[in-house]
C-alpha cells in the first residue's frame, strides 16, 4: 500500500501479505491521513522481508491510523435490551474516546476506535502511538455498573450484561436464613430472617429446604455473623438486602429479623465491626444478639458500632431496634425465654438525634434482658428497659431526648452500676409507675431542662447509691 503527498483515504479490511520487500505500507512525503479499519498488516517501522511493516520516506505531517469497529449491545440478566444505558470508552491515557447512550434496542451504533497512529518522527523515520489498553464503563440507574478493560486488536462485537441491583448473584449458601426479596429497594424493603439450626436440618439455603451442613446460630460459639448474613443476602437479592462495602463494615438495607415467632434458639454476634441498619431490627424471643467480647477477667473489648439511619418503625411501642419478650411483647410466656441483648465495649446510636416527642422510630422498647458493659447509647428519644432482669455497668446515655429509663420493676438479679446521663434534653433519669430499682454511682449532668430526675405517677422506690445529681424540687 502506498500513501503519498496529500491523499486522504480510508480502507475497510485491507490485507497485506507475501510482500517481497516486507514493506506492507510505504509512505512518501505524506501530509494526509490513511485510516485502515479492521485491516491486517505488520507494523515494524524498520521493515525487512522477515520483519515486515511500515516504511517512512522523506518527511511530512501525515499519519497512518489503525482502527477497529466496535459493535456493542447492553442487556440485562435475562438478555433483554436495556435502553438509556451510558457507554463510555477511554484510552490508555484516560481520554474519552466515545460516550454514547443505548437506544431502544440496547445499541450504540457501530463505532470506529483508533488503536494506533503511525507518524513521521524525523526524516525517513516513523513512530507509533498506541492507545491500548482501553477501559469500558457501562452504567444505568437501578443496575450494577459494569467496568472492563479491552485490548483492541480486532473488530469487536459483544454484549455487556448489566445485572439488576437486586438480582441474585448466582451463589447459594447452606445457611439458616431467608430473604423476602425486593426488585426495587426504594419502594419496597427486603426482609431478612435468620435463625439457629442444627447440622443435618433441612431448612437452609435459598430454597429453605437444603441440608444444613453445620450447626449455626445455636450457641455463641457458632453464632451467625454479619459476614454470613451479607453473603446470603447478596446471593438472594443482590445489593438490595445487605452489603459488605468494606472489610468489617456492613450495611443492612432491608429489615432484619433475628429469630422468629417460632421461638427457635438463635445467636448472632459481631465483634470489632461497624453495622448500619437502614430499616428496623427485630430481636425475637429465644434469640441473643451479642456485640463485643469479655476477657477472662471480665473486661469488655472488641465492641462494634451499631448504628441506625432509618425511620420506618412508625408503630408505637417498638422503635428501630425492637426487642420482643416473646412472639408478642407482653406478657411473658412461661417456658419461652425472652430475647437477650449483650453489649460489650459498644456504641448503639441513631445517626439523626431525636429532638422531640413523640418520635416512634427513635423510641426503643426493649422487652428482653439486656447486659451492657462499657457501652454508650446516643441520639435516641428513649431506651425503655421493660424486662425485670438487666445488667448495666459503665454505661452512658448521651445526646438523647430522655436519659436512663428503667420502665419495669427490677428483680434481685438486676445490676445498675456506674450509669452516666449527660447532654440529654429532658430528664437524666426516669422513674414511673411501679418500677423499683437501685443504681450505684449514677451521675446526671448537662441536662437541658435541668430535671436530673423526672418522676411520673410513681408508686415504687428508686435508690441512688454514691450518686451525683441535683436536688432542687422546682
Amino acid at each position: 500500500l502506498y500513501a503519498s503527498s496529500s491523499a486522504n483515504f480510508s480502507i475497510t479490511e485491507f490485507v497485506a501479505s507475501d510482500i517481497d520487500d516486507g514493506k506492507h505500507i510505504r509512505v512518501f512525503n505524506y501530509n494526509a491521513t490513511t485510516t485502515l479499519i479492521n485491516s491486517t498488516f505488520d507494523i515494524s517501522l524498520t521493515p525487512t522481508p522477515t520483519d515486515p511493516g511500515i516504511e517512512f520516506n522523506g518527511f511530512g505531517n501525515g499519519a497512518i491510523e489503525r482502527a477497529f469497529t466496535l459493535d456493542l449491545k447492553v442487556v440485562d440478566s435475562a438478555n433483554v435490551a436495556i435502553a438509556g444505558a451510558s457507554v463510555v470508552l477511554k484510552d490508555t491515557n484516560g481520554t474519552t474516546i466515545l460516550s454514547e447512550t443505548t437506544d431502544a434496542n440496547g445499541l450504540i451504533g457501530q463505532q470506529t476506535v483508533t488503536t494506533d497512529v503511525f507518524k513521521y518522527s524525523a526524516t525517513n523515520t516513523g513512530a507509533r502511538t498506541n492507545f491500548n489498553t482501553f477501559s469500558l464503563t457501562v452504567t444505568k440507574s437501578g443496575k450494577l455498573d459494569s467496568s472492563q478493560t479491552l485490548d483492541i486488536a480486532a473488530a469487536q462485537n459483544f454484549s455487556v450484561v448489566l445485572a439488576g441491583e437486586c438480582d441474585a448473584d448466582g451463589n447459594d449458601f447452606p445457611y439458616p436464613m431467608k430473604v423476602d426479596t425486593t426488585t426495587d429497594k426504594t419502594t419496597q424493603d427486603a426482609i431478612i430472617t435468620v435463625w439457629g439450626t442444627e447440622a443435618g436440618a433441612t431448612n437452609c439455603g435459598l430454597s429453605g429446604t437444603d441440608t444444613c451442613t453445620t450447626a449455626m446460630g445455636t450457641t455463641e460459639a457458632n453464632a451467625i455473623t454479619f459476614e454470613q448474613i451479607a453473603e446470603f443476602a447478596k446471593a438472594a437479592n443482590g445489593a438490595c438486602a445487605a452489603t459488605n462495602p468494606a472489610a468489617g463494615t456492613f450495611a443492612v438495607i432491608g429489615k432484619l429479623n433475628i429469630g422468629s415467632t417460632t421461638a427457635s434458639t438463635t445467636f448472632v454476634k459481631t465483634t470489632s465491626e461497624s453495622i448500619d441498619f437502614a430499616r428496623q431490627l427485630k430481636l425475637y424471643a429465644s434469640s441473643t444478639f451479642i456485640s463485643g467480647q469479655v476477657s477472662a477477667t471480665g473486661s469488655p473489648f472488641g465492641g462494634s458500632t451499631i448504628s441506625f439511619s432509618g425511620t420506618d418503625a412508625t408503630s408505637i411501642n417498638e422503635g428501630e431496634f425492637y426487642i420482643l419478650a416473646t412472639s408478642t411483647a407482653q406478657p411473658l410466656v412461661p417456658g419461652v425465654p425472652p430475647a437477650t441483648l449483650k453489649l460489650f465495649d459498644s456504641i448503639v446510636l441513631h445517626k439523626a438525634p431525636s429532638t422531640t416527642t413523640p418520635d416512634a422510630p427513635r423510641d426503643l422498647y426493649w422487652n428482653g434482658t439486656v447486659e451492657a458493659r462499657r457501652t454508650s447509647f446516643e441520639n435516641w428519644q428513649a431506651v425503655r428497659f421493660l424486662n425485670a432482669t438487666n445488667t448495666l455497668v459503665d454505661v452512658v446515655f448521651a445526646n438523647q431526648f430522655r436519659g436512663f429509663f428503667p420502665q419495669a420493676n427490677q428483680g434481685a438479679s438486676t445490676t445498675f452500676e456506674t450509669i452516666k446521663s449527660r447532654r440529654n434534653i429532658q430528664g437524666g433519669l426516669y422513674a414511673s409507675s411501679s418500677a423499683n430499682f437501685s443504681i450505684t454511682e449514677f451521675v446526671a449532668s448537662d441536662i437541658d431542662d435541668g430535671k436530673h430526675i423526672r418522676v411520673f405517677n410513681y408508686n415504687a422506690t428508686t435508690t441512688l447509691i454514691n450518686s451525683t445529681f441535683d436536688i432542687s424540687l422546682t
